[in-house]
Protein backbone atom coordinates (compact mmCIF):
# COMPACT_ATOMS: atom_id res chain seq x y z
CA UNK A 1 0.00 0.00 0.00
CA UNK A 2 2.76 2.58 1.07
CA UNK A 3 4.78 2.16 -2.79
CA UNK A 4 1.72 2.47 -4.44
CA UNK A 5 0.95 6.19 -2.32
CA UNK A 6 4.23 7.07 -2.65
CA UNK A 7 4.49 6.30 -6.92
CA UNK A 8 1.33 7.99 -7.09
CA UNK A 9 3.16 11.29 -5.60
CA UNK A 10 6.45 10.93 -7.23
CA UNK A 11 4.14 11.24 -10.38
CA UNK A 12 2.15 14.18 -9.11
CA UNK A 13 5.15 16.32 -8.97
CA UNK A 14 5.18 19.14 -11.23
CA UNK A 15 8.73 19.92 -12.30
CA UNK A 16 8.31 23.62 -13.70
CA UNK A 17 12.74 23.71 -14.29
CA UNK A 18 12.95 20.65 -16.37
CA UNK A 19 10.42 22.18 -19.50
CA UNK A 20 11.90 23.88 -22.20
CA UNK A 21 11.81 27.74 -22.65
CA UNK A 22 10.58 28.27 -26.11
CA UNK A 23 9.40 31.22 -27.03
CA UNK A 24 5.16 30.67 -26.65
CA UNK A 25 2.50 31.94 -28.78
CA UNK A 26 -1.16 31.02 -27.25
CA UNK A 27 -3.15 30.25 -30.57
CA UNK A 28 -6.70 31.82 -29.86
CA UNK A 29 -9.52 31.72 -32.61
CA UNK A 30 -13.32 33.77 -31.70
CA UNK A 31 -15.40 31.66 -30.29
CA UNK A 32 -18.27 32.18 -32.68
CA UNK A 33 -17.74 33.80 -36.29
CA UNK A 34 -19.62 35.86 -38.74
CA UNK A 35 -18.27 33.32 -41.47
CA UNK A 36 -16.90 30.18 -39.87
CA UNK A 37 -18.77 27.14 -37.87
CA UNK A 38 -17.45 25.92 -34.77
CA UNK A 39 -15.73 22.72 -35.96
CA UNK A 40 -14.48 25.36 -38.95
CA UNK A 41 -13.06 27.42 -36.09
CA UNK A 42 -11.32 24.33 -34.54
CA UNK A 43 -10.14 23.28 -37.78
CA UNK A 44 -8.29 26.64 -38.52
CA UNK A 45 -7.27 27.03 -34.37
CA UNK A 46 -5.48 23.46 -35.48
CA UNK A 47 -3.69 24.40 -38.59
CA UNK A 48 -2.48 27.73 -36.58
CA UNK A 49 -0.81 25.43 -34.12
CA UNK A 50 0.45 23.41 -36.65
CA UNK A 51 2.29 26.44 -38.78
CA UNK A 52 3.59 28.20 -35.27
CA UNK A 53 4.99 24.35 -34.00
CA UNK A 54 6.47 24.34 -37.85
CA UNK A 55 8.33 27.89 -38.14
CA UNK A 56 10.43 28.33 -34.70
CA UNK A 57 7.80 29.15 -31.99
CA UNK A 58 5.53 26.74 -29.58
CA UNK A 59 1.78 26.91 -29.72
CA UNK A 60 0.19 26.56 -26.58
CA UNK A 61 -3.23 25.93 -25.22
CA UNK A 62 -2.81 28.13 -21.68
CA UNK A 63 -2.93 31.68 -21.49
CA UNK A 64 0.14 33.69 -22.35
CA UNK A 65 0.97 37.11 -22.11
CA UNK A 66 1.84 36.80 -26.33
CA UNK A 67 -0.95 35.16 -28.63
CA UNK A 68 -1.51 34.44 -32.27
CA UNK A 69 -4.98 35.19 -33.53
CA UNK A 70 -7.12 35.42 -37.11
CA UNK A 71 -9.62 37.83 -38.27
CA UNK A 72 -11.53 36.47 -41.15
CA UNK A 73 -13.23 37.78 -43.69
CA UNK A 74 -14.85 36.23 -46.97
CA UNK A 75 -13.41 38.13 -50.26
CA UNK A 76 -15.47 36.60 -53.14
CA UNK A 77 -17.25 33.66 -53.29
CA UNK A 78 -19.23 32.71 -56.83
CA UNK A 79 -21.21 29.46 -58.19
CA UNK A 80 -20.04 27.74 -61.01
CA UNK A 81 -22.69 26.07 -62.77
CA UNK A 82 -22.21 22.78 -65.32
CA UNK A 83 -22.18 18.99 -65.22
CA UNK A 84 -24.33 17.11 -62.48
CA UNK A 85 -24.21 19.72 -59.74
CA UNK A 86 -22.98 23.13 -59.06
CA UNK A 87 -19.61 23.77 -57.65
CA UNK A 88 -19.48 26.64 -55.09
CA UNK A 89 -15.62 28.95 -55.05
CA UNK A 90 -15.44 30.58 -51.73
CA UNK A 91 -11.89 32.85 -51.28
CA UNK A 92 -11.16 33.81 -47.98
CA UNK A 93 -8.96 36.59 -46.49
CA UNK A 94 -7.16 35.97 -42.67
CA UNK A 95 -4.50 38.38 -41.09
CA UNK A 96 -2.93 36.73 -38.37
CA UNK A 97 -2.05 38.77 -35.76
CA UNK A 98 0.87 38.30 -33.29
CA UNK A 99 -0.42 40.30 -30.22
CA UNK A 100 0.89 41.11 -26.43
CA UNK A 101 -2.17 41.33 -23.86
CA UNK A 102 -0.78 43.48 -21.10
CA UNK A 103 0.30 46.68 -23.01
CA UNK A 104 -2.29 45.64 -25.79
CA UNK A 105 0.40 45.90 -28.58
CA UNK A 106 0.77 44.10 -31.82
CA UNK A 107 3.90 42.60 -32.49
CA UNK A 108 3.06 41.85 -36.44
CA UNK A 109 0.37 41.09 -38.82
CA UNK A 110 0.56 38.77 -41.74
CA UNK A 111 -2.55 38.14 -44.31
CA UNK A 112 -3.57 35.38 -46.41
CA UNK A 113 -5.93 34.74 -48.92
CA UNK A 114 -7.14 31.26 -49.78
CA UNK A 115 -9.71 29.63 -52.32
CA UNK A 116 -11.39 26.68 -51.55
CA UNK A 117 -14.45 24.69 -53.55
CA UNK A 118 -16.79 22.36 -52.27
CA UNK A 119 -20.29 20.96 -53.36
CA UNK A 120 -21.88 23.67 -51.28
CA UNK A 121 -20.67 26.80 -49.52
CA UNK A 122 -19.53 25.17 -45.84
CA UNK A 123 -17.66 22.25 -47.88
CA UNK A 124 -16.06 25.47 -49.89
CA UNK A 125 -14.81 27.13 -46.74
CA UNK A 126 -13.45 23.79 -45.16
CA UNK A 127 -11.33 23.88 -48.26
CA UNK A 128 -9.93 26.83 -48.37
CA UNK A 129 -9.35 26.48 -44.80
CA UNK A 130 -6.67 23.37 -45.80
CA UNK A 131 -5.27 25.17 -48.07
CA UNK A 132 -2.67 26.97 -45.07
CA UNK A 133 0.54 25.10 -45.34
CA UNK A 134 3.24 24.53 -42.64
CA UNK A 135 6.02 25.15 -45.25
CA UNK A 136 4.83 28.79 -46.63
CA UNK A 137 7.69 30.66 -46.64
CA UNK A 138 5.87 34.04 -45.61
CA UNK A 139 4.48 32.48 -42.90
CA UNK A 140 7.94 31.32 -41.59
CA UNK A 141 9.30 34.93 -42.40
CA UNK A 142 6.32 36.28 -40.18
CA UNK A 143 6.84 33.91 -37.42
CA UNK A 144 10.38 34.73 -37.21
CA UNK A 145 10.02 38.51 -37.25
CA UNK A 146 7.51 38.10 -34.52
CA UNK A 147 9.93 36.06 -32.61
CA UNK A 148 12.80 38.56 -33.00
CA UNK A 149 10.19 41.17 -31.61
CA UNK A 150 9.24 39.14 -28.92
CA UNK A 151 12.75 38.62 -27.79
CA UNK A 152 13.37 42.20 -28.25
CA UNK A 153 10.82 43.06 -25.57
CA UNK A 154 12.28 40.78 -23.28
CA UNK A 155 15.10 42.62 -23.02
CA UNK A 156 14.46 45.45 -23.49
CA UNK A 157 11.69 45.28 -20.95
CA UNK A 158 13.64 42.46 -18.49
CA UNK A 159 13.72 45.22 -15.15
CA UNK A 160 10.02 45.77 -15.71
CA UNK A 161 9.33 42.16 -15.21
CA UNK A 162 11.31 41.04 -12.79
CA UNK A 163 10.03 43.99 -10.72
CA UNK A 164 6.18 42.41 -11.51
CA UNK A 165 6.85 39.27 -10.39
CA UNK A 166 8.72 40.41 -7.65
CA UNK A 167 5.64 42.55 -6.86
CA UNK A 168 3.53 39.13 -7.39
CA UNK A 169 5.81 37.33 -4.70
CA UNK A 170 5.51 39.73 -2.30
CA UNK A 171 2.03 39.58 -1.70
CA UNK A 172 2.19 35.36 -1.93
CA UNK A 173 1.19 35.22 -5.67
CA UNK A 174 3.85 32.87 -6.05
CA UNK A 175 2.59 31.32 -9.09
CA UNK A 176 1.86 34.44 -11.10
CA UNK A 177 5.21 35.31 -10.11
CA UNK A 178 6.74 31.80 -11.55
CA UNK A 179 4.95 32.34 -14.93
CA UNK A 180 6.03 35.94 -15.27
CA UNK A 181 9.52 34.45 -14.88
CA UNK A 182 9.49 30.91 -16.48
CA UNK A 183 7.81 32.95 -20.19
CA UNK A 184 11.42 34.48 -20.86
CA UNK A 185 13.26 33.04 -23.33
CA UNK A 186 16.70 31.44 -23.40
CA UNK A 187 17.39 33.84 -26.48
CA UNK A 188 16.77 36.93 -23.88
CA UNK A 189 20.14 35.27 -22.20
CA UNK A 190 21.08 37.92 -19.20
CA UNK A 191 17.21 37.94 -18.33
CA UNK A 192 16.72 34.43 -18.66
CA UNK A 193 19.50 33.94 -16.40
CA UNK A 194 18.26 36.33 -13.58
CA UNK A 195 14.55 35.05 -14.17
CA UNK A 196 15.44 31.35 -13.94
CA UNK A 197 17.32 32.31 -9.89
CA UNK A 198 14.13 34.17 -9.31
CA UNK A 199 11.57 31.53 -10.23
CA UNK A 200 13.31 28.75 -8.19
CA UNK A 201 13.45 31.13 -5.24
CA UNK A 202 9.78 31.92 -5.63
CA UNK A 203 9.26 28.10 -6.13
CA UNK A 204 10.38 26.78 -3.03
CA UNK A 205 8.38 29.85 -1.06
CA UNK A 206 5.20 28.11 -3.35
CA UNK A 207 6.14 24.90 -2.04
CA UNK A 208 6.13 26.21 1.59
CA UNK A 209 2.87 27.95 1.16
CA UNK A 210 0.98 24.53 -0.49
CA UNK A 211 2.66 22.60 2.14
CA UNK A 212 1.09 24.53 4.74
CA UNK A 213 -2.40 24.53 3.44
CA UNK A 214 -2.38 20.67 2.67
CA UNK A 215 -1.28 19.77 6.14
CA UNK A 216 -3.45 21.64 7.82
CA UNK A 217 -6.09 20.09 5.17
CA UNK A 218 -4.70 16.78 5.93
CA UNK A 219 -4.86 16.69 9.52
CA UNK A 220 -8.51 18.03 9.84
CA UNK A 221 -9.22 14.77 7.46
CA UNK A 222 -7.10 12.37 9.41
CA UNK A 223 -9.48 13.63 12.51
CA UNK A 224 -12.09 13.02 11.22
CA UNK A 225 -11.10 9.11 10.48
CA UNK A 226 -10.93 9.64 6.94
CA UNK A 227 -7.59 8.49 6.07
CA UNK A 228 -8.31 8.12 2.10
CA UNK A 229 -8.90 11.80 2.13
CA UNK A 230 -5.59 12.63 3.83
CA UNK A 231 -4.04 10.09 0.92
CA UNK A 232 -5.34 12.28 -1.54
CA UNK A 233 -4.47 15.52 -0.29
CA UNK A 234 -0.99 14.35 1.03
CA UNK A 235 -0.40 13.31 -2.45
CA UNK A 236 -0.20 16.17 -4.59
CA UNK A 237 2.91 17.55 -2.67
CA UNK A 238 6.23 17.45 -3.97
CA UNK A 239 8.23 15.31 -2.14
CA UNK A 240 11.20 17.76 -2.20
CA UNK A 241 9.43 20.20 -0.50
CA UNK A 242 10.28 22.08 2.65
CA UNK A 243 7.45 19.63 4.76
CA UNK A 244 8.23 16.66 2.81
CA UNK A 245 9.18 14.47 5.73
CA UNK A 246 5.60 15.52 8.09
CA UNK A 247 4.10 14.71 4.75
CA UNK A 248 5.91 11.30 4.69
CA UNK A 249 5.13 10.92 7.75
CA UNK A 250 1.34 11.80 7.87
CA UNK A 251 1.01 9.30 4.54
CA UNK A 252 2.66 6.47 6.44
CA UNK A 253 0.14 6.84 9.39
CA UNK A 254 -2.75 6.96 6.69
CA UNK A 255 -1.91 4.52 4.88
CA UNK A 256 -1.27 2.34 7.84
CA UNK A 257 -4.81 2.89 8.84
CA UNK A 258 -6.16 2.08 5.83
CA UNK A 259 -4.34 -1.53 5.81
CA UNK A 260 -5.46 -2.34 9.20
CA UNK A 261 -9.49 -1.72 7.75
Amino acid sequence: MKKIIFSLLLLSVVNVFGQSNDLALTVIVPESSTYLSNSQLQKLQTKMTQLVNANGMSAVDYSSNFVIYPIVNIEDESVVEGGMQNIYVTTLSIVFNIKQLDNNLIFGSWSKSLKGSGKNKDLALSNAISQLQTNDDAFKTFISSGKKKLIDYYVNNCSKILEKADFAAQNSRYDEAIALLYAVPQEATSCYTSAQGKALTYYKKYQAKICGQKIQDAKLQMAANNYIGVLNILRFIDIESPCGKEVESLIAQAAAKVDAE
